[in-house]
């Protein structure tokens, strides 16, 4: 949609081009005909339409020029038509707003604030209208498939998967763990569900337990090699690519209890995406579960580009931000706020409890955040800046298109977690069994959970349910395609209206022309009869004489 308002936005650009020209070209026949006492009526008359048209497309001011023909200046008073026309150019990028700029025949390319006419519907459904609904599809779209993850993550199939494959967290496995509150338990179980190892993690005090046993310490840096022992021969841990995955030995099968475990709102098999049912193909939820002492992880001198942007899209500045050779997310924010090379003047990032990185205008009009360019990466092969964060319009409207079911589960339905582990089952006895369907009840509400939404579209921050939200959205779609009718039935009055009231000026009443004509040709035989009077008058008199 956005690649059609676009496409839409360089033919109408071309349009407006097209009729500054043929202004300009009947601005010299009306100067030409002025000067030789000529009749101009004829050209200035196709002007007058060409005008029309043109006003229908971009906001304008006209001026009467003394040698005859017009001046037509934009609305801040760039001059479109004079002698010569100047030349629009559309601008446009996949992550940064449109905007026209003029161009002359010397001098470089200048910006121009279009306030109506085609052209700012085009902008505003572009960089507005299209980008909010997209925004909104992709945050419930997001949150939709962390409901049903965080359903599906404390649930297990039945009988339990071999591999639990996590997914790319974007941070390393010492910075994904740190952070972690209270507990949770992994289990390897047998094809009847009977427990063969259970592992007991406690975050609050950093220790790991063995079926029941003694506890042993464990620190983020390495909580990987504490995890492989605790499960000795009963399976395997790795962290690969900012993945974690988990693997029993055959023929046993692994399920996680979430407990109390928590960091940035997800339990541990959740944040990890151990066993998701939604999987994406990027990062979709931006709460990252960094705090300002967390190193931010990036490559010291690598840079991210931002343009700012006014509110009706035109470029204030681009700002290049270097990430600081300082490590902590916090010099991360104070070089990315810094005023000179930073945002600082405009406005401010933060981060939030559950590491979501967000930016606060500070002026009136509020200035608008793009990315020009991101060539940051957390770790080798990580995620950018403005991916890990979701910094930048196209980054969060995309969301909807990277998600998808598992494909294992839709090769193989059995996978999916319809059972719970069971921690109070008798020693030898089932922790898992297949008529359990406390998982699929869970899948079942996942719809009606209350859920955070952050700000986006015409939506502001809300907490609902899934089924509410989607309510909400359908309400707020069918409120601005409403509002846009309503829109348009004014404009459409108040231009037939304009045009009624210029007609009755400009126009030619046919019944009153039709008595001034009579009125005429009346005056016109009383002369007539007149001059014949006065001659028979005459030749009687001559005839005297």
């Amino acid at each position: 949609m956005v690649e059609t308002a676009d496409s839409r936005a360089v033919n109408t650009t071309q349009d407006i081009n097209d009729l500054l020209s043929q202004i300009a070209r009947l601005n010299t026949d009306i100067s030409r005909a002025s000067v030789g006492s000529g009749d101009a009526t004829g050209a200035e008359n196709v002007q007058a339409g060409l005008i029309d048209k043109l006003s229908t497309l971009l906001d304008i001011q006209v001026a009467s020029r003394s040698a005859g023909g017009v001046t037509i200046r934009s609305s801040e008073g760039f001059e479109l038509v004079g002698d010569s026309p100047a030349t629009l150019v559309y601008k446009s990028s996949d992550s940064t707003p449109g905007y026209l700029a003029v161009q002359y025949s010397t001098g470089s390319e200048q910006p121009i604030t279009v306030t109506g006419g085609e052209m700012r519907a085009l902008l505003d459904l572009r960089d507005g209208s299209l980008p909010g609904l997209m925004e909104q599809l992709g945050e419930f779209s997001a949150r939709a498939a962390e409901r049903l993850n965080a359903a599906h993550n404390a649930s297990t199939s039945s009988p339990a998967r071999t591999t639990l494959e996590g997914r790319d967290t974007g941070l390393d496995l010492p910075t994904a763990v740190g952070g972690f509150t209270g507990s949770a338990t992994l289990a390897v179980a047998s094809p009847a569900g009977v427990i063969q190892r259970r592992v007991d993690i406690d975050f609050d005090a950093g220790t790991m337990s063995v079926d029941g046993g003694a506890a042993s310490g464990f620190t983020p840096a390495n909580f990987l090699a504490s995890l492989n022992t605790a499960l000795g021969a009963f399976g395997t841990a790795t962290f690969t690519n900012r993945a974690l995955t988990l693997n029993a030995a055959t023929p046993n099968g692994l399920a996680v209890d979430e407990g109390t475990s928590q960091k940035a709102g997800r339990g541990f098999s959740h944040f990890f995406g151990l066993n998701d049912l939604v999987r994406s193909s990027g990062q979709t939820i931006y709460e990252t579960g960094l705090t300002a002492s967390d190193p931010h992880g990036f490559t010291a001198g690598e840079t991210l580009t931002l343009r700012m942007t006014q509110s009706d899209g035109r470029p204030i500045r681009d700002v290049t931000v270097a990430v600081p050779a300082a490590a902590t997310m916090q010099d991360l924010l104070n070089a990315l706020n810094a005023n000179t090379t930073g945002v600082g003047l405009v406005g401010a990032f933060s981060l939030d409890s559950k590491g979501q990185v967000a930016f606060s205008p500070s002026t009136n009009p509020p200035v608008s955040l793009s990315i020009v360019s991101d060539l940051t990466n957390r770790g080798a092969g990580g995620p950018s800046a403005s991916a890990l964060f979701g910094i930048g319009v196209t980054e969060r409207t995309s969301r909807a298109d990277r998600l998808a079911v598992d494909p294992k589960i839709v090769q193989d339905p059995n996978k999916l977690a319809l059972s719970r582990l069971d921690l109070s089952v008798a020693a030898g006895q089932p922790a898992i069994r297949p008529g359990d369907g406390s998982g699929a009840r869970a899948l079942a509400a996942a719809g009606e959970q209350p859920t955070g939404f952050d700000a986006v579209g015409t939506l502001g921050s809300l907490t609902l349910s899934l089924s509410d939200y989607a309510a909400q959205f359908s309400a707020a779609v069918g409120r601005q395609a409403e509002s846009a009718e309503s829109r348009r039935l004014t404009t459409q009055a108040v231009s037939t209206e304009v045009a009624t009231r210029r007609q009755s000026v400009e126009g030619v009443n046919i019944d009153e022309e039709l008595v001034r004509l009579t009125t005429y040709q009346q005056a016109f035989n009383a002369s007539a009869r007149m001059i014949q009077a006065a001659k028979e008058l005459f030749d009687v008199l001559t005839n005297i004489i």
